[in-house]
């Protein structure tokens, strides 16, 4: 359900969902879960709340990924956030000790472009 709401673009109908979900015995979000209300940030143009699910997913120890990391990148370059953006690939890879993909890079890349300051790409 939370895919489709965010698919179409509804995302209060989504994080309701979320909401909702968080609430049943046994049942709790998972790293899909807090990616694909990410995507849905993204395609809807909702950086704060993007950081806010962002945030809770460290809350509730669900680890992220490459993916995740792109998302969240994407969403702070597309709001020109660009300090933003290297400190969390920064900070979330020391903290989850994983190495960034090429994936993630390039969504930095792109948002170096984004923010017009294409020579931070190349150092």
């Amino acid at each position: 359900m939370i895919k489709g709401f965010a698919q179409k673009g509804d995302m209060t109908a989504a994080f309701s969902v979320l909401e909702d979900l968080k609430k049943e015995p046994g049942c709790w979000p998972d790293e899909v879960v807090y990616n694909t209300l990410l995507d849905g940030c993204l395609s809807a143009g909702l950086p704060a709340e993007g950081e806010r699910i962002f945030a809770e997913m460290h809350k509730y120890s669900v680890s992220p990924s490459n993916y995740t990391l792109t998302v969240i990148v994407k969403l702070l370059g597309q709001a020109r956030q660009l300090d933003r953006a290297f400190e969390v690939v920064e900070t979330t890879a020391q903290k989850y000790r994983f190495r960034c993909n090429s994936h993630v890079y390039s969504a930095l890349v792109q948002a170096c472009l984004v923010s017009h300051e294409p020579l931070r790409a190349a150092g």
